[in-house]
């Protein structure tokens, strides 16, 4: 049985680069339109590949053109034969120690190969090592924050039980010659063939992992994985033949991760079939998708209808009936929602709803701060006045400042304007608390750049900023940007590292309205608030850790 190993390194060191090679072998199938995209990423490394290879599975679309743009970049064509077979022609022309498996219309980041490296370095006797990968839209633009799962101490059986832990091929190096000791990729599989590479090794050798984002894994409607019947069966196939002949505990496994793959694929092939057949009428393959579905998931197909049943049946009903069901079944019908205070061109309360009481988003502020609240200590800066140090901290400060650009204010113990990078003392705070702030600021890059070189090493930033939100009166002119999770978290991310950052937004349509209009927590059913709709966020909260390499 094999083990496993695990990097915590957070940022890839250089001092293996260069001593060992490593080649990127980069498949494509019709995918030119991502093609430059992907090598140009491979062309960014901070620790150069010594081979690049595209391997050409007979497209349709003259990647060749590309390719020549690219003088460093090797091309091989080959009759279609599949994604496994394309990449162990690839491995088959490769001489470097080491070798990265790319598909064209993913990227990796300029770290990929230096983070491999070092975490090769680091676990010698490792037949893989992977990362974390980003999700990223059809533009490039990333959706997510980093994905990955470490497996345990006994991976072969944990890979079995719960899938594809890796998730993402492009964030696997492999130690070239194992691979090839294992005779590469299956290719009589159409899916699923990376998953497969993952258990062999897992039962013949050993996988390390390293906690630093490596690629980029484009979301678009050409994906493979799109496919949901494909995936699942080439998942079942994978797993089958991984039990096939082994032992009792092994066929378990098998017998548990087939149940997960079932569970996890059955409801959407489901739901495919039906929203198709509803949006596009009647076609026999919508019904065999329907039916696919049911047969895998008897249960869960039918709390789908269900639910979809009752939600039809209750909107039906009159309002003075159907509120009695519930938000999840029950919406006013057309032309009778009920806007009562609210209809109304003018908000209930200006300004946050201030002189009414403490506004919505305080909720939020104050809750995240509390669970955040041990890191409030030491050395703390605050901006415009002391109150969360105060609040918060207690006992735990021992020195308390105040930023603020307006001399006037008298609790003001440091003037500078925050979006200028050196206004702040370097290497001073234990903790910084900005809220409501960055919005503020045409350069808010500038700004965290000031605040992480402030920090001592270990220091934290407590940050908050708005998301949906009115633009108070005294503050519209002044006032450039609101933020998403994302947002907040890409620009954390690029000063403090992956690792050393936490990002969430909270909010809903209800907090969303109520703090739109002016009402306060005195107002409003504050237990409603608990509840979290991606798609309102209201406040976006951040929490991130200055961490400084050892020399």
């Amino acid at each position: 049985m094999s083990t496993f190993l695990q990097s915590n390194t957070l940022t890839p060191s250089l001092k293996t680069a260069g001593e060992r090679s490593v080649a990127i072998v980069v498949n494509t199938y019709n995918q030119s339109s991502f093609l430059a995209d992907a090598l140009e990423s491979c062309l960014r490394q901070t620790t150069p590949a010594s081979e690049i290879l595209v391997i050409d599975d007979g497209s349709d679309d003259d990647p060749a053109s590309i390719v020549a743009q690219f003088a460093k970049v090797s091309f091989y064509r080959q009759p279609n034969s599949g994604r496994s077979a394309a990449r162990n022609a690839g491995l088959a022309r490769v001489t470097s120690e080491f070798t990265i498996f790319l598909d064209a219309d993913d990227r990796l980041t300029p770290a990929a190969v230096a983070a491999g490296l070092e975490c090769f370095a680091n676990d010698p006797d490792a037949w893989l090592v992977y990362g974390k990968h980003h999700l990223v839209d059809a533009l490039g633009r990333k959706i997510s924050g980093p994905l990955g799962t470490p497996t345990a101490e006994a991976p072969f059986l944990q890979l079995l039980r719960h899938g594809n832990l890796i998730a993402m091929h492009g964030a696997v190096m492999y130690r070239a010659e194992r691979l090839r000791s294992i005779s590469g990729f299956d290719e009589a599989l159409h899916a699923c063939e990376d998953y497969d590479v993952y258990l062999r090794i897992a039962q013949a050798g050993q996988l390390a992992s390293h906690n630093y984002c490596v690629a980029e894994y484009r979301q678009h409607s050409q994906n493979t994985s799109q496919d949901k019947e494909l995936m699942l069966d080439a998942a079942r196939s994978v797993v089958r033949k991984a039990a096939y002949g082994n032992s009792a505990d092994v066929v378990a496994a098998a017998y548990i991760g087939e149940a997960h793959f079932i569970r996890h694929f059955a409801p959407q092939i489901f739901s495919s079939g039906l929203k198709n057949l509803l949006r596009n009428g009647w076609d026999r393959h919508y019904v065999k998708q329907i039916a696919h579905g049911v047969s895998l998931a008897p249960v869960e197909a039918t709390k789908m209808i269900a639910r979809r049943g009752l939600r039809r049946l209750v909107r039906k009903l009159p309002n003075s009936l159907g509120r009695m069901f519930g938000e999840d079944f029950w919406a006013p019908k057309l032309g009778k929602v009920r806007f009562g205070d609210f209809a109304r061109t003018k908000p209930i309360a200006i300004d946050y709803g201030y002189h009414r009481g403490k506004p919505v988003d305080r909720y939020y502020i104050e809750k995240a701060i509390s669970a955040y609240s041990e890191n409030v200590r030491g050395h703390v800066l605050e901006v415009c006045d002391p109150d969360y140090t105060i609040t918060f901290g207690a006992h735990r400060v021992t020195q308390s400042d105040v930023l603020d650009i307006d001399p006037q204010n008298p609790k003001a113990t440091i003037i500078g304007d925050l979006g200028t990078v050196g206004s702040l003392p370097e290497g001073t705070f234990d903790c910084i608390i900005l809220t409501q702030t960055l919005q503020f600021i045409y350069r808010p890059d500038n700004a965290i750049e000031n605040l992480y070189r402030a920090l001592s090493p270990g220091g934290c930033l407590l940050i908050t900023v708005p998301g949906i939100s009115l633009l108070g009166s005294g503050e519209i002119k002044y006032w450039y940007w609101t933020f998403t999770e994302l947002s907040l978290r890409t620009l954390l991310s690029d000063r403090f590292g992956e690792d050393s950052v936490e990002v969430n937004a909270r909010g809903n349509v209800y907090a969303a309205i109520s703090f739109l209009t002016g009402l306060t927590l005195a107002d409003i059913e504050t237990d409603k608030l608990e509840y979290n709709d991606p798609s309102y966020p209201v406040t976006v909260f951040g929490f991130a850790r200055k961490i400084v390499a050892p020399r």
